[in-house]
């Protein structure tokens, strides 16, 4: 998980970010996110998710959660999942029920 970085840092996070550091991407959406800013940290999550950064993906779900957003939470949760993230993974196994994973190739 990247670790926020501190607000003095933000301007240069932001430039990295216009770059595509996608890793710049996630620290900016966790700033937001700490300071309540909820749509800037959507904004910058979903850049990093379209870029395959599969953290965002979860982080991304988390917010449609907490938005009581069930459409966008499991589109997000599915993607994750999809993409490897354990926890996506455990909650998508969780909904599917007993049973064969959808999410494994057989």
């Amino acid at each position: 998980m990247v670790e926020p970085a501190g607000e003095g840092c933000e301007p240069d996070l932001r430039q990295a970010a216009e770059r595509g550091d996608v890793d710049a991407m996630v620290r900016l959406g966790r700033l937001a996110c700490a300071r309540g800013e909820v749509d800037q940290a959507r904004r910058w999550w979903t850049f990093a998710a379209a870029a395959g950064h599969v953290e965002s993906m979860f982080l991304l779900s988390r917010l449609a959660a907490q938005a009581g957003d069930q459409e966008q939470w499991m589109l997000w949760t599915t993607q994750a999942a999809a993409a490897g993230h354990p926890e996506a993974q455990r909650i998508a196994r969780e909904l599917d029920g007993p049973g064969p994973d959808p999410l494994r190739p057989g």
